[in-house]
């Protein structure tokens, strides 16, 4: 009877130290992700991606250009059709000017202008009721191409970037990659390195955005993953969220952001 207790003490003891050498295993239950949409409305496409989404009963933000919104009337129904479908909107200024990208430096002026000429097309697209609805939610803007600084002379409004983006024109199987995964030598990381809070860039102008949804939601939820709309919680006016080129913990640890050592599986081809 004694040998027996010894032996179960002893198998105990190994189990504990063996547990010990192993590091611990990386869980991304209830982790939140938000899907950001750039440049539309653009017509089909952006419908395209509406329908997926509302297939998987998934909410997301779209940062929508002015001068697309202005293109016909078809573009005021999508418009209304984001906010019913309970996404949020977001103000992506006229259209992608070389002349409004940070880089160009342009003035506080000519920035407010594009951002009030955009919430303009936003208010005549939406009518008085969601409108109203809109404009009672915290402004949120994305400045094309993305940016370091908030956008100027607005200090009421949320500036986001993003973590994680399917790419420009990608294939299918690329965006999925890239969204999921990114590619770490390249300093280019994906939600599983993100991980909670992970912002990811697509472009509803992009036609292969709606055919990599699906494998891209399946994923994710298959991970504990859920989704949400911006603003996170504990965004602030007059800062900008995600820095570009930004390296996530995980970077810090040799090898971890890379795939073989992140959770999750690519989905099949």
């Amino acid at each position: 009877m004694q040998r027996r207790f010894l032996v179960y003490v002893v198998i105990i003891v190994c189990v504990f130290i063996s547990a010990l050498g192993q590091p611990p295993t990386p869980t991304y239950a209830g982790f939140t992700v938000y899907l950001t949409f750039d440049d539309g409305p653009y017509p089909g496409r952006t419908e395209a991606v509406l329908n997926v989404l509302q297939k998987y009963g998934v909410k997301a933000t779209f940062f929508v250009n002015g001068g697309r919104i202005a293109r016909g009337p078809h573009t005021y129904a999508t418009v209304q059709r984001v906010m019913r479908d309970g996404h949020r909107l977001g103000n992506h200024l006229w259209l992608h000017f070389n002349d409004i990208m940070f880089t160009a430096k342009p003035s506080t002026e000519k920035m407010v202008d594009q951002f009030n000429q955009t919430e303009h097309m936003i208010q005549e697209a939406l009518g008085t009721e969601l409108w109203q609805q809109y404009n009672s939610q915290p402004k949120i803007f994305r400045w094309p191409g993305g940016s370091p600084f908030p956008m100027p002379g607005m200090p009421n409004v949320i500036s986001y970037n993003w973590h994680a983006t399917s790419g420009m024109n990608p294939t299918v199987q690329h965006a999925i990659n890239n969204v999921l995964y990114g590619l770490p030598e390249a300093h280019e990381y994906g939600v599983y390195a993100w991980g909670d809070g992970a912002i990811v860039l697509f472009h509803d102008t992009v036609p292969n955005t709606a055919l990599a949804l699906p494998a891209i939601i399946e994923n994710l939820r298959a991970h504990g993953a859920t989704f949400g709309v911006l603003p996170r919680p504990g965004d602030q006016p007059g800062t900008v969220i995600a820095e570009l080129g930004g390296v996530p913990p995980c970077a810090h640890q040799p090898g971890n952001c890379f795939k073989e050592n992140q959770i999750g599986v690519l989905p099949p081809k």
